[in-house]
């Protein structure tokens, strides 16, 4: 007689409890879902507060930790993001990382300080007339620390000297649809509006007059990359993106949107950035492709840039994981 045998083990998806990222790119605002219900979501280990449910949307004090969820004695599979503290020391030591969506301070709507998100270097601002403007939500994002579209003296500065070689920023040029840098003693506009400087020739990084090219000479760099593509003279029209720039290390007061050294027939003798910066980064050296790949990634999905990604990026359709 045949003798059948059947095979009644239950198969492992059935069992174990699994979690994946149903929405976003798996930062803050990102949702979050359980294959079963029942169980409650963890961060690096420690259960998340009221996050009971089989959804669960990613918090900013959340980003970066190792995210599991468990029932009883089951533990799911883990996803951790990458973020750029994920870096090593070496690069973040000579630099900073400044986003006004994780650890802002404003009085009055305006910017007095801005935490470094690796603890060595916050920047400052107590003189109110020099203070940014600070905007929770733009039509592009938010928050963000925000300039004039004229000319004007707004900045944040660290209160020590460090020499960075290498920055990435998220901003904005004015309304995004300028296509060239105001001439000069253009009025209310101002020439030479600067990203990055420290009130100093030659540490300064800035918009040519006239053109929609960075100033090609006595700077720090004269190209930049935007949405990661090759470095270029040409700046403008610059909608929000994502902004690299690098050079030789020099030590100064970097400074956010600083006005680069005041020169008669500037209107106001005021050269400071036009628009919103979202988020920056700074570091002591160069990152190598994989570490650039990753911020690159990182920086878009936060911000919302990514489909301004090269079709090939690694992080065009994902963002980027540690697990």
């Amino acid at each position: 007689m045949l003798s059948l045998s059947l095979d009644i083990t239950r198969r492992p998806h059935s069992f174990y409890v699994t979690i994946a990222i149903t929405s976003g790119g798996g930062y803050s605002g990102s949702t979050y879902r359980a294959s079963r219900p029942g169980g409650q979501w963890f961060a690096d280990g420690i259960a998340v507060a009221g996050a009971t449910a089989t959804e669960w949307i990613m918090t900013g004090p959340a980003e970066g930790a190792a995210i599991s969820y468990r029932i009883g004695a089951q533990v799911s599979n883990v996803i951790e993001m990458w973020m750029p503290g994920d870096l090593p020391a070496s690069l973040r030591t000579q630099g900073g990382w400044w986003d006004p969506k994780r650890a802002v301070t404003t009085t009055g709507g305006k910017v007095t300080a801005i935490a470094d998100q690796f603890g060595v270097r916050p920047m400052l601002q107590a003189n109110a007339v020099n203070q940014p403007d600070y905007a929770a939500s733009l039509a592009d994002g938010g928050p963000a620390m925000v300039w004039p579209d004229t000319a004007n003296n707004r900045f944040v500065a660290p209160t020590a000297a460090f020499a960075p070689a290498y920055w990435m920023l998220v901003l904005r040029y004015r309304s995004g649809a300028i296509t060239t840098f105001p001439n000069e003693g253009a009025s209310p506009e101002g020439d030479y509006p600067s990203l990055l400087s420290s009130g100093a020739s030659p540490n300064r990084v800035m918009g040519d007059r006239g053109t929609g090219n960075l100033f090609p000479a006595s700077v720090w760099t004269a190209t930049a990359s935007r949405n990661a593509a090759p470095y270029a003279a040409s700046l403008l029209p610059l909608s929000k993106s994502l902004v690299e720039l690098q050079g030789t290390p020099a030590s100064a007061i970097w400074s956010l949107g600083r006005s680069g050294p005041q020169i008669e027939g500037d209107p106001a003798f005021a050269r400071a950035w036009r628009g919103p910066i979202f988020e920056a980064l700074a570091l002591g050296g160069l990152p190598d492709s994989t570490q650039r790949d990753c911020a690159q990634g990182c920086f878009a999905w936060r911000n919302g840039t990514q489909e301004s990604l090269p079709l090939l990026h690694p992080y065009k359709d994902h963002a980027p994981r540690l697990r």
